[in-house]
């Protein structure tokens, strides 16, 4: 359970954004970060591939910010979306593939920076089809 908390609480400091709104939408996104990793650690206990876990978790993510938002409106959206899935980015994939590709080892390197630019594309992608729906119900801005 220690890492739904601290994916939370990393999730909770993303959306700290000044004093005036220092506990809606911390508090919104902690939520949020919860529902990420439950259902990250339960796709993953399905056995589904890396590629659609982190597409099903982002949308997710953006779908429970979207409610949040309807809840109490004076919170961002984007600022929700954004600090709920900065933790499923693949900071050190992108890390390591830099490192090995500088240090001349070059299939490896393109390797991992293949696998986080699909990452990338599966949250990209989760994110996208919830906002593209709730547009559409909304008809429109």
């Amino acid at each position: 359970m220690a890492p739904c908390k601290s994916f939370s609480l990393a999730s909770a400091f993303f959306a700290i954004q000044g004093p005036t709104k220092i506990v809606t939408a911390p508090g919104c996104s902690f939520l949020i970060g919860l529902l990420i990793k439950a259902v990250s650690a339960l796709m993953e206990q399905r056995g589904l591939h890396g590629f659609f876990t982190n597409a099903i978790a982002a949308a997710s993510g953006a779908l429970a910010a979207l409610g949040a938002h309807a809840l109490c409106p004076d919170t961002d959206v984007d600022i929700l979306i954004i600090s709920s899935i900065m933790l499923l980015v693949p900071g050190l994939a992108i890390t390591n593939a830099i490192r090995d590709t500088v240090s001349g080892d070059y299939l490896s390197g393109v390797a991992r920076a293949t696998e986080a630019f699909l990452v990338a594309i599966a949250i990209a992608a989760g994110i996208g089809v919830v906002l593209s729906m709730s547009i559409g119900l909304s008809g429109g801005m």
